[in-house]
Parts: structure tokens; sequence; C-alpha cells
């Protein structure tokens, strides 16, 4: 008898803890760095100094006032200095925040819609590359709720003019990662309906294999049994904020009953942005455990969402914070530092989640690109650009490098260091990678 098939009676078991036993198997790390592209959005810094430490190596460096929730991972990151988009193209209509997300991870110029302010992406984006190239499932998320079917939104693409539409709701995620360990049809909507209802009523995936889960953990022992409790601790938590997300959303389509078109997945208020970041994370990380799927990429903010940042009890705004804020950098500093450190901090904490996952590093498997489409207001150059992971040991973190580049060089590096070896991608397909990196 084979010993998956001795230690997982049935399905489920199998599918949610087998990445448990990859140890024992000596291939286990051999190409299995799995990417994720975090997309912050809108201006990240009102001057370079804000974001960009000074140069150092080894984690000898201080980060800078936006990069401080990530001290904990300064041996883990390496902070790129000096990229930018290529800014001779990619503007639609003199502006740069459509142009910017259709170039930030396709590095290609954009294709217009007619004479509007949206467009379509020029070619596949970085994520999807790697996807097709290695075989790849992958998963797109976006946490904003505002110009959903906009351009400005979605930076993910499979090809010329063809989005991969990022789930907006965490509990379709949910689904979509986690449905085949679940009864029902997969692509039944009642099935999908009961499971999302046991959601609602904060019943796990995992009441069902109660039995299975304690015969399994006395056959373990050591590291494997710590991944074990690891895992279904993680599995809970994503559930219970994904129920969190669906009490929500059902409250305000309540709300909205006059409108019975509306969509109630894009119901979610400036006030529950927390929340969904939460939810959306914590899904996240249970997938990345699981070995759900190989490529991950989140679109978190959105430079004109107007937002109001309530969350952050902001001082001195008496208008939305992209007017109030973005479009005054001088007087608005600490407002603009404070919305920049809680999206830049949404990550650090993930981030830091996987190094301390119990048990092991998981960042040591993940390597996160974490980038903005905009510098310092509305410039395409001096991009923000974080490396997170060291990508099983091929990467050298711990550093901030001054470089003199554009981004689709450092795409090509992450590719490499993730086992796909494209020679380069969007408009120069020919670029081959950051010789720093």
């Amino acid at each position: 008898m084979k010993r998956r098939t001795f230690v997982f009676r049935t399905l489920p078991s199998a599918l949610l803890f087998s990445s448990i036993f990859k140890m024992r198997m000596a291939q286990a790390a051999a190409n299995d760095v799995i990417p994720f592209f975090f997309v912050d959005g809108g201006s990240p810094y009102p001057k370079p100094s804000d974001f960009f430490p000074g140069a150092g190596t080894g984690g000898n460096f201080n980060l800078s006032t936006i990069l401080q929730p990530f001290e904990a991972l300064k041996n883990d990151m390496v902070v790129l200095d000096g990229v930018d988009m290529n800014s001779k193209s990619g503007n639609i209509k003199g502006n740069w925040h459509v142009g910017s997300v259709g170039r930030v991870l396709t590095a290609k110029k954009p294709n217009r819609i007619g004479n509007t302010l949206d467009g379509l992406p020029g070619g596949p984006s970085i994520d999807q590359i790697i996807a097709q190239t290695l075989g790849r499932k992958s998963v797109e998320v976006l946490v904003n709720d505002k110009a959903y079917n906009h351009m400005r939104a979605r930076p993910f693409a499979i090809g010329e003019n063809k989005f991969k539409l990022p789930n907006l709701s965490a509990s379709q995620t949910f689904d979509n990662l986690f449905r085949d360990c679940q009864s029902g049809g997969l692509n039944d909507e009642n099935a999908k309906e009961e499971r999302l209802n046991r959601l609602r009523a904060e019943k796990s995936i995992l009441d069902s294999l109660t039995g299975e889960l304690s015969r399994l953990r006395r056959e373990l022992v050591g590291v494997e049994k710590i991944k074990l409790d690891s895992h279904e601790s993680s599995i809970r938590e994503a559930e219970r904020s994904v129920a969190r997300e669906l009490k929500v959303i059902q409250n305000n389509a309540n709300e909205n009953q006059d409108n019975i078109n509306c969509n109630p997945d894009i119901e979610i208020s400036d006030r529950n942005v927390p929340m969904r970041s939460k939810a959306h994370f914590d899904v996240l990380f249970a997938a990345i455990q699981a070995r759900r799927a190989g490529v991950y990429g989140m679109m978190h903010g959105f430079s004109s969402t107007k937002w109001n940042y309530e969350w952050l009890n902001l001082q001195n705004l008496n208008t939305n914070v992209h007017d109030g804020v973005f479009h005054r950098a001088g007087s608005q500093r600490e407002n603009f530092l404070a919305i920049a450190r809680w999206k830049w901090g949404e990550l650090a904490k993930f981030a830091e989640r996987l190094k301390n996952e119990p048990g092991g590093s998981l960042l040591d498997n993940v390597l996160i690109y974490a980038t903005s489409h905009f510098g310092s207001h509305h410039r395409v150059e001096r991009i923000p650009l974080v490396l997170i992971g060291n990508a099983q040991g091929k990467l050298t973190t711990g550093r901030v490098l001054k470089v003199n580049t554009l981004h689709d060089k450092v795409m090509t590096s992450v590719a490499h260091l993730c086992g796909a070896s494209i020679s380069g991608i969007g408009d120069f397909p020919n670029c081959g990678p950051l010789a720093e990196l």
C-alpha cells in the first residue's frame, strides 16, 4: 500500500495536508519557489527618502518610515532603488493612472479603448507567464471595491487584450481554492451555495475530518505534528475571516434591497477594507501552506478610490484622501505616510507570518515581488520595489541595492528564481535578468 494511501484515508485530507510530508522527499525543495506578486497601488511615498533606505548589506541599513513594519524581515528582503517603468510609452491620453497599472506587471504598453480613459493589456503579466511556463495554477485577488471593471484595478493578464480577472470576494477565492476538498459538484451552483452557507454558519471543512485528523496526529512526530497543527489553525482562521466577510456582504445587500441589480460582492464600504484585506491574506496563507496554487497575485490599493481610510483616524482632513492627501503631499505628509505604511504593513504582517510558520519558514519557499504602479505622485520612475524571501537560497537577501534599470529585468530575474527561464518580458523580450540579483 502506498504511503499516502495509508496516511490519508480520504481525498480531502490528502488534498489539504499532503504538503506536510514533502519534507520526506529529497526532491521536495527543487523547483518549488512560489511567486507572490503584490501591487500596492496609489502614490506610495511623498518623497524618495520616505520609502527607500540608505544602501546597505547584511541587514545593516535603517528602514525608511514607510517600510518600518518590515523591521523583523530586514534580513529576508532586497530593496531595489532606481527601478523605472518605460516612460516613453504606456500612458493613455496623458493619464498614467491607467498606463502604469497596465504596465506594472506586463512591461508592455496597454491598448487604448477608443477615446476613453480605459485600456486593455498589451500582453501577459509576469505572474501568468510564470504560471503558463511552469504549468501552475494561479490565483489573483483584489482588495479595493471600486472601479472593478476598469484597467486601474486589473494588473493581471493572460495575453494581449485578455485580463486575468482577480477575485474581489475572499469567499469566492476560498471556494475556488478549496472546493475540491468539500462535498458537491465543482461546477454545481447549488453545491457552491451550500458550501458558502456552511461558512456563513461558521462551520469548517475540517469538521467532517475530526476523526481522521486525530488518527493522523497520532502517527506524526516532531515537525510534522507541528505543521499539521499549523495547517489546521490557518484553515480555520481563513474560514472565520471569510465568514465575517460574508456577513458584511449580506448586511450590505439587505441595506440595498431597492437596487435589485446590485452585486453584493462589491458592496464592501471603505470602513471594511481592513477586514477584506485580512480575509484575503488569511485565505492565501492557508492556500500556500496546503500548496493549493503555484502562483499568487494581489492588487491591494487603488490610487483614485477616494477612500477616507477612516480606520487610521487621519488628522486635519476635510476632504477625501485622493484630493486632500495624494495631491497635497507637502502639507499632508504625515497622513500620506500613515496611509502608505498601513498598506505596506499589511504585506509585512503576511510575510512575517510566512517566516514564522511553526515547524519551518514558509518564506524560504515563497518569493514576494512587491511594487507600486507609481513612484512619487504620478511618476513612473524610481518605483517602489521590494523582494521578500530568498527563493530557497538562490537570492541573497538583507540588501538595499542602488540600480539603474527598467522593471522588466527585475521581473525576468524573478521568473528565473522561480524556475521559469524566460528571455524577457513585454516591450523588451530579450532584456535578460538583472545582474545584481
